[in-house]
């Protein structure tokens, strides 16, 4: 079989579920394929036929084995070719020129001491308070007259 450049189909069978609800699937992928000697060049097409972005390079050998060529599909190969093209022109860098040698640079300035902030004002402790004598309810708002029932 001669590899010839075109969109290639490849389809994979999968089961999806589990038990009863287990089905057979199957995948179909279409990929724009450029061959150059044993190398192949394959582009993801979407379900229009259309480029996806995701390119991949491998073995002309594995083109051949697990895909079919999909003669009837020339036009959209003619149109992904020019597509391609247009976006290699526009992915052309412009012509290099040797960059400019580095300016000279600036000795950085001497670090600055932290300038100093004004001091914040200092809260003083509350002074303790007298230990009492008394019991702990004695110093209740109310005193100690309202805490049994008469």
């Amino acid at each position: 079989m001669s590899l010839v450049d075109g969109i290639y189909l490849e389809e994979k069978k999968s089961n999806l579920g589990t038990g009863s609800t287990s089905s057979t699937v199957v995948f179909r992928n279409y990929y724009a394929v450029f061959f150059r000697g044993e190398t192949a060049i394959s582009f993801l097409l979407d379900d229009k036929l259309a480029l996806t972005g995701m390119t991949e390079k491998g073995q002309a050998s594995r083109f051949a084995a697990g895909m079919t060529h999909q003669p009837d599909l020339h036009e959209q190969f003619a149109q992904i070719k020019q597509a391609l093209a247009q976006r290699a022109a526009q992915a052309k860098p412009a012509q290099c020129q040797p960059a400019a040698p580095p300016a000279t640079a600036t000795p950085p300035a001497q670090p600055q001491p932290p300038q100093s902030a004004k001091p914040a004002k200092q809260v003083k402790p509350a002074a303790p308070k007298e230990a009492s004598d008394g019991n702990w309810w004695d110093l209740t708002s109310r005193g100690a007259d309202h805490l049994l029932k008469k």
